[in-house]
């Protein structure tokens, strides 16, 4: 809940992976406690100074919208930017309602601020898609961001070998989650091309039992002669 709040308000640090989450999930979440009460806080603030139908109005939608993909209730993704689209309308909305009062009570500097984190999200928006132009800068970020990521480092280990590398990223990875499916299936496919394939079977054949009919993990072992 707290993540996807910060995303809506301030969209930097996406990933396609948020297993990392695991890590404050089964520690002290204390950064994502911080923005929900945050989040609250400054609702009540505004409550007072806007117009209290209109703020009603897009901080309900934010919180209606919000609730059914904070995985609160298990909904087989743990944060998806996809799923923020509408709570984002209600967030915009607020700042909307924020640009017309201050515009009508003259408040210059209240317009000020609020271009220069327009300016900071284009920033970073453009950060982002510098970082993810090609595959391998995309889990190279990711994994400079989420060490402790097995996903992104198997992901890392898949685009390396791509690019002849020998996939050191799927032993790290391997390393860190030994039940990794992606990471299992990226040794194993280094060894098969490596023609070890009494080594790379085994690593297949547990990546098969963990994801069934997978193509290129049936593909792997049929090339190795199973």
């Amino acid at each position: 809940m707290g993540h996807a709040i910060r995303l809506c308000v301030w969209p930097t640090g996406q990933t396609v992976y948020y297993g990392h989450l695991r890590d404050s999930l089964r520690e002290t979440p204390l950064m994502e406690a911080l923005w929900i009460c945050a989040g609250i806080a400054a609702v009540w603030l505004l409550a007072g100074w806007l117009p209290k139908g209109s703020a009603a109005v897009a901080a309900g939608r934010f919180a209606i919208c919000l609730l059914p993909v904070a995985n609160l209730a298990p909904i087989g993704v743990l944060v998806a930017e996809r799923t923020l689209y509408l709570p984002s309308a209600g967030f915009t909305a607020l700042a909307g309602l924020c640009w017309v009062k201050a515009a009508g009570e003259g408040r210059r500097w209240a317009h000020g601020a609020l271009v220069l984190v327009l300016m900071a999200s284009c920033v970073a928006t453009l950060r982002t898609a510098w970082r993810w132009s090609t595959e391998l800068s995309l889990w190279s970020s990711t994994v400079a961001d989420h060490p402790r990521s097995s996903k992104a480092h198997a992901m890392l280990g898949h685009a390396l070998l791509r690019e002849a590398d020998k996939g050191r990223g799927d032993a790290e990875a391997l390393r860190l989650n030994t039940g990794s499916v992606d990471a299992l299936y990226g040794r194993g496919l280094v060894l098969s091309r490596e023609g070890s394939c009494g080594e790379a079977l085994p690593y297949l054949r547990d990546a098969a039992r963990l994801r069934s009919f997978d193509e290129g993990i049936e593909l792997a072992m049929r090339n190795c002669g199973q």
